[in-house]
């Protein structure tokens, strides 16, 4: 293993420091910030591990996904903090990107459920109370998807400005191994001048 899932084409001038990658607000820096969520999901999983792991399984393929993405993401990241590899947060970044669309679609797919549930209701008549209840669930199920969507953009966000420190970090250190080559060796030959000279 070379570090590397896809290697970047990049090249990197300055040794990247810590302080230039910082997370969407600025207020830390993107190793701080990714190491807060990653202690955050390892305490929860601690907590909730089990009654996770049994609702995902009883799922099915969406629930077994959904697992099989979490376990890989805390996994990632530890790794991508303890060894500061870029290929830790390339993994992490593809499998960011999977595990949120799939949560986006399931609960876009419940959004048109309630959607057609508080329509169906009106278009019945029925009791206000049911339908303000209907109504009420289906704008609920709204704000959580812009949650949802406001809480990943900030973990990509985070997860891009970190893998992008561990990045150009590992791109610096090969460009500057290549600037010397240690297969070649360098004979300095002595000067005129030191060799004895003969009078004739």
């Amino acid at each position: 293993m070379n570090g590397w899932w896809w290697h970047p084409k990049k090249r990197v001038t300055t040794h990247p420091s810590e302080e230039d990658y910082r997370c969407c607000c600025g207020c830390c820096t993107s190793k701080c910030g990714f190491i807060f969520f990653t202690v955050v999901a390892i305490l929860w999983y601690a907590t909730f591990g089990i009654i996770y792991s049994l609702v995902m399984l009883v799922s099915g393929p969406i629930g077994w996904i959904k697992m099989a993405c979490s376990i890989c993401l805390v996994v990632c990241g530890i790794l991508a903090i303890v060894k500061q590899q870029p290929i830790y947060m390339q993994i992490y970044w593809v499998v960011s990107w999977v595990a949120n669309g799939i949560v986006l679609v399931i609960n876009l797919i419940y959004l048109a459920i309630l959607a057609y549930q508080a329509n169906d209701a009106a278009n019945k008549h029925m009791s206000d109370e049911f339908q303000t209840k209907a109504w009420s669930m289906f704008f609920a199920q709204i704000f959580g998807i812009v949650i949802q969507i406001a809480v990943a953009a900030w973990m990509l966000c985070i997860t891009w400005s970190y893998y992008s420190y561990l990045r150009d970090r590992k791109l610096y250190e090969e460009q500057q191994g290549q600037q010397v080559n240690p297969n070649v060796v360098v004979y300095k030959t002595p000067a005129s001048n030191n060799y004895p000279t003969h009078k004739q």
